[in-house]
């Protein structure tokens, strides 16, 4: 296992940053071309927020099921297998010409995601050290938020210069070149996977297994819970920000295309300064991060002023980046890597069930309340998960109240 002080010196991670890197560009790239591709072909607002519920739907419906494959089997080949799978659908997304299928192949697409993501960062524990885990998941949040800066603009001049169906063969040939650099990545094999499911019961009972370790872990516990209710403020404040910015801040759609690139660029600069910075105490800068995110959208709520607007969009960036990297780092740490996946299949499925419930009553409000007001009630949710953190948020061991945990048990399912 190399586990490299600094992980841009560690050789597997970097093999495996690098192929997800130039992937997550690929596919940002990708997905804009389509959003602009089918506005183009229906001039339908709808069509395009279709796209958002083809990507989400998956997480709801299978995700538990892609924590128990990642936890259950090599890590690398699951990330082959899924990069593989996604340069065939892209590929194919390139020639389709009926809407709905292009709908049902963007569901395949991310449901196959489903598998990597969970795969990509249960494998930071097993090829970086443990005290350089936030210096991991900083590097690989900054790769993030440099596609999200410069990933709209590319697709746009790609989309104009050499087409939709250009794009999809060149994202295809991305995930192509992330298989070949994961193929040559050594990440060890964990304890769980090497045991065999013996009937069609055992993938139930490690569904089950996971979601018992979650409950009653109280680090696990609190840590979902609280990602869940910041999405139940957050979801809202996402999808209506075009509606903020014309309603309430009276601005332009160039004030809109400001705010993202303030929110990216602080993103950016949140992940640089915990990789700069290193080891930092995780649960304490969960807990401020949440506080000073929640402060910031409600500074943004109640004022009018574009420049201070602009400023806190930065803030708000910073925090939700640096809480982001806080909080995956705490999971990695603390959590076995029998059930690694299968507790960051469970965040990510209560991420997406309260994205979509605060977007919907969030537009439902939006009508009856104005757009203002749901800021203001985002940010309290999220200020008031903050305070919450405060009081049940702590690693094993800590003075707070426990909530009943218990080692994982993985049941030996070879036997049944």
């Amino acid at each position: 296992m190399n586990t490299g002080d600094v992980p841009m010196t560690n050789k597997e991670f970097l093999k495996l940053w690098i192929g997800l890197t130039q992937s997550r560009l690929g596919t940002l790239i990708n997905l804009v071309a389509l959003s602009l591709y089918i506005y183009k072909r229906t001039q339908s607002g709808f069509a395009v927020g279709k796209l958002e519920i083809a990507t989400a739907l998956p997480s709801v419906l299978v995700g538990l099921f892609a924590g128990i494959v990642v936890d259950r089997f090599n890590k690398k080949w699951v990330m082959i297998t899924s990069d593989m799978l996604r340069a065939v659908l892209f590929l194919i997304l390139g020639f389709v010409t009926n809407i709905p299928y292009i709908y049902v192949t963007i569901f395949f697409a991310s449901l196959v995601s489903l598998f990597f993501t969970p795969a990509y960062f249960a494998s930071f524990p097993l090829i970086v050290n443990k005290e350089r885990l936030m210096e991991a998941n900083s590097l690989s949040e900054m790769s993030q938020q440099m596609v999200r800066i410069i990933g709209p603009g590319l697709a746009g001049i790609m989309f104009l210069k050499f087409g939709f169906k250009f794009i999809c063969i060149f994202n295809s040939a991305t995930f192509i070149i992330s298989a070949i650099i994961i193929l040559f990545i050594n990440i060890p094999k964990t304890s769980n996977e090497k045991k065999k499911w013996g009937n069609f019961k055992a993938p139930l009972m490690d569904v089950i297994e996971g979601l018992k370790y979650v409950r009653n872990n109280r680090l696990t516990v609190s840590i979902v819970s609280i990602y869940g209710a910041i999405q139940l403020g957050a979801g809202a404040i996402v999808v209506l920000m075009v509606m903020f910015v014309k309603d309430a801040l009276h601005g332009s759609d160039a004030l809109y295309g400001l705010i993202i690139s303030a929110t990216a660029t602080g993103s950016l600069f949140g992940a640089f300064s915990t990789w700069f910075r290193g080891k930092l105490d995780e649960e304490k800068v969960t807990k401020f991060s949440l506080l000073v995110m929640g402060f910031s959208i409600l500074c943004v709520s109640l004022g009018s002023n574009v420049f201070v607007a602009l400023l806190f969009f930065a803030i708000v960036g910073i925090s939700q980046t640096i809480l982001s990297i806080s909080i995956d780092t705490l999971l990695q740490k603390h959590v076995p890597n029998e059930v690694m996946g299968r507790t960051f299949a469970s965040m990510d499925i209560l991420t997406q069930v309260c994205q979509l419930i605060s977007m919907g009553v969030g537009g439902i409000l939006s009508d009856i309340i104005g757009v203002r007001m749901v800021y203001i009630l985002g940010s309290l949710i999220i200020l008031l998960t903050g305070v919450g953190a405060f009081k049940f948020l702590s690693l094993p061991g800590g003075s707070l109240p426990v909530v009943a945990q218990t080692e994982p048990e993985i049941a030996e399912t070879s036997d049944i």
